[in-house]
């Protein structure tokens, strides 16, 4: 009887371990992940929507925000529309400026032109080449006045003429000389966009070049009788002159 009932225990213990052994292999389930909430669209705003929206709300701020100071200076180019010269027209062509505007001062720093006149009689008509700067103070937004300062190569190329040192003689070529200008200028700002695009400038300069000495002891000397006489035609005279501009 004893032999039994060892026997049937041992059988009960083989059949509860074998049962473990197989719930120990099988894979455990793995927890289903719960859906995580996707944000709307609509409450969804970049940061450039989202300062937008700020700004739009709050538009007295948009004064507090900072700006690059603009540097003032521009470029620009012009043309003589008007001129007068002793009783002769004068038109030319201003092809290079550099600019420094500010809510005090309309400058031009430095700029470059050439012109030309006509003449009766045909052999007094000139040719110009003109350097130049004009500071210039602000009175309004559309009103600016200053000086004038530069210099200027002029040449009369029907004229011959030679130099001359005592014995000495250059060969005849036609006359050129040069000098100073100084004058006074005045200007109106008309604005494109909030930025200074097209300027009127009117200008009143004094020549100051030589038609008798070329300095160092060396004159000129005509081939013209009438100019031997008297080069009053030919002299430095009163420029006035009107030009239209654009500037960036």
């Amino acid at each position: 009887m004893m032999k039994r009932v060892l026997a049937f225990t041992i059988l009960i213990l083989l059949q509860a371990s074998a049962a473990f052994a197989v719930d120990a292999k099988a894979p455990a389930p793995s927890p289903t992940p719960s859906p995580s909430p996707t944000p709307s669209s609509s409450s969804t705003l970049t940061p450039t929507e989202g300062e937008t929206s700020f700004l739009d709300k709050y538009p007295l701020l948009k004064k507090n925000l900072y700006e690059e100071p603009s540097s003032g200076i521009y470029l620009g180019f012009s043309l003589g529309i008007l001129g007068i010269v002793h009783d002769r027209m004068y038109f030319s062509a201003n092809f290079f400026q550099v600019r420094y505007m500010s809510s005090y001062w309309d400058n031009e720093i430095f700029s470059v032109s050439y012109g030309t006149t006509t003449a009766n009689p045909s052999y007094v008509q000139s040719n110009h080449f003109v350097f130049r700067t004009m500071p210039m103070y602000r009175l309004t937004r559309f009103w600016s006045f200053g000086v004038l300062g530069g210099y200027e190569f002029v040449s009369f190329p029907q004229i011959t003429a030679v130099l001359y040192d005592g014995i000495y003689q250059t060969k005849p070529e036609p006359f050129s000389t040069s000098g100073v200008i100084y004058g006074l200028a005045a200007s109106q700002n008309f604005e494109s966009e909030g930025t200074y695009k097209f300027k009127l400038t009117e200008m009143v300069y004094k020549e100051n070049y030589s038609t008798e000495s070329a300095g160092h002891g060396w004159n000129y000397l005509y081939d013209s009788t009438a100019l031997k006489k008297d080069t009053t035609p030919i002299k430095a005279g009163v420029v006035i002159m009107v030009e239209a501009g654009y500037i960036f």
